[in-house]
């Protein structure tokens, strides 16, 4: 009789904590699942299989080619806790893609803009770069300059705004700061200025 009890709480326990671990609301099994979707897959759904951390390279101080440019990356806001990835409640985190002769810009709402290259260049000791791109008929400057190598912080300007921004394959250093809203559009948190 106490063999067959123990035995019956053992698997009423083992079924327990696998029902719990399946409905579990916890905030950071939920922070881990959205930076793992965050690596994998671009805003389109597209897999980015190349930028995962298994095959990241150590942030550099320079580039040392255009080749050695990540192709993806993504936006960064700042409290005063540091840099972090900002899950809005309305739309998604802002990226930017170079991919195959264009810049794909996912905004916020809307988008992607995508801005055929014109011209791809190294600049300032190859500590940030140049692109000149063409959307329509408008000629849009991008510029990406390395600020902070061992937070790997890379300063975007590009119309009038300035966005830090990391490589996509480098979200697991940040923080996942989300606003969910399940059924009613919440407001969106505030964050401190750009300080570059």
């Amino acid at each position: 009789m106490t063999r067959s009890c123990i035995t019956v709480c053992l698997i009423l326990l083992t079924a327990c904590s696998k029902g719990s671990r399946q409905t579990n609301g916890n905030k950071n099994t939920q922070m881990t699942d959205s930076l793992a979707q965050l690596q994998d897959t671009d805003p389109a759904g597209n897999s980015s299989a190349g930028d995962t951390a298994a095959t990241r390279r150590p942030f550099p101080s320079t580039w040392t080619s255009l080749a050695a440019i990540p192709h993806h990356w993504i936006k960064l806001e700042r409290d005063s806790l540091g840099y972090l990835i900002y899950s809005p409640c309305d739309g998604g985190t802002p990226r930017i893609y170079i991919d195959s002769g264009y810049v794909k810009i996912y905004w916020q709402i809307g988008g992607p803009d995508r801005y055929s290259i014109d011209k791809f260049t190294r600049l300032k000791g190859n500590r940030s770069f140049y692109i000149g791109t063409l959307m329509d008929t408008q000629f849009v400057e991008f510029t990406a300059e390395i600020k902070d190598p061992k937070r790997k912080l890379v300063l975007w300007t590009f119309y009038d705004m300035k966005w830090v921004m990391t490589p996509v394959e480098d979200t697991t250093d940040f923080r996942l700061v989300d606003n969910p809203c399940p059924h009613q559009m919440l407001p969106e948190k505030k964050f401190l200025p750009v300080e570059f």
